[in-house]
């Protein structure tokens, strides 16, 4: 079974789950280490302007999608979207009581995805979408393939961790058909330009909301505390650095998401997530 076909076997299951944020006292919820916290809580304050352009760049070409598979996986893309960003809303509202300063993050997010949008073509933000969900999609088989990386995390944030990679994983493949088929497999250059833009500005972005992050917990004149943030992103667990290692397969020219098989990774921690609950 070639990667396209993996893809359109794939059931995606939109999994409405709800998360107790509210019953934790620890800003520092991973292990007590703020600074693997904060690597994940950066994240999570990018997604819900993010993941909001996402649905509005293939909810665009909904009518231009012929196959009957991709038409129903683009809907279920869809719905597990708005959960995800209706949680994350919810964990960023508790990163603010805490006193970060997620609110005015959320804020600059979703101002660099409305510049976004009235600046460029609907293709290019389904090109872009592509690109990020290639991010999100290495960034899910990480979490999922070391189950460690979250081992030490209060229980309600190890599980919207691991109930968004399930789904993010699920997903993958969608944008990038919808794409494939809108263009007719003559879209590399665009795709690949955008993953390069993408790059820059997600990174210029990250450094940006770290930066304010380390303010809020007062450690950002501090070089040790930078040091650390850094080690965290590109040493050990080194998130970062696993999803550049990642990064480059976008650029083959017959790439497709499905290339790389978690199906069984997605199954066991399918599993785990219920067990958790």
């Amino acid at each position: 079974m070639n990667s396209a076909d993996i893809s359109r076997s794939i059931t995606i299951s939109p999994r409405d789950q709800h998360f107790a944020f509210s019953t934790i006292k620890e800003r520092d919820w991973l292990g007590g280490d703020p600074f693997r916290s904060l690597v994940f809580n950066g994240l999570s304050i990018t997604f819900p302007a993010g993941e909001r352009f996402f649905i509005r760049s293939v909810k665009a070409f909904r009518g231009d999608i012929r196959n009957e598979t991709l038409q129903s996986q683009a809907g279920a893309f869809m719905a597990q979207e708005a959960m995800h960003t209706r949680e994350h809303v919810r964990y960023n509202q508790r990163l603010e009581e805490h006193g970060c300063r997620a609110s005015m993050l959320h804020e600059e997010t979703e101002a660099r995805f409305e510049w976004a949008q009235t600046r460029y073509s609907d293709i290019e933000h389904l090109a872009a979408t592509c690109a990020l969900e290639h991010f999100t999609a290495i960034l899910a088989e990480e979490l999922l393939s070391k189950p460690d990386l979250l081992a030490d995390a209060r229980r309600e944030y190890r599980d919207i961790w691991l109930w968004h990679a399930i789904e993010e994983s699920e997903h993958k493949g969608v944008a990038f058909d919808v794409y494939q088929e809108v263009m007719q497999g003559k879209g590399y250059w665009l795709r690949v330009r955008t993953m390069l833009i993408v790059t820059v500005l997600f990174l210029q972005h990250m450094g940006r909301i770290f930066t304010v992050l380390l303010q809020d917990i007062g450690q950002n004149r501090s070089m040790s505390a930078r040091l650390r943030l850094n080690w965290a992103l590109w040493g050990k667990p080194g998130l970062f650095r696993k999803v550049m290692l990642n990064w480059a397969a976008y650029f083959k020219p017959g790439f497709h998401p499905w290339d790389h098989d978690n199906r069984t990774k997605l199954k066991e921690a399918e599993q785990f997530l219920v067990y958790a609950a």
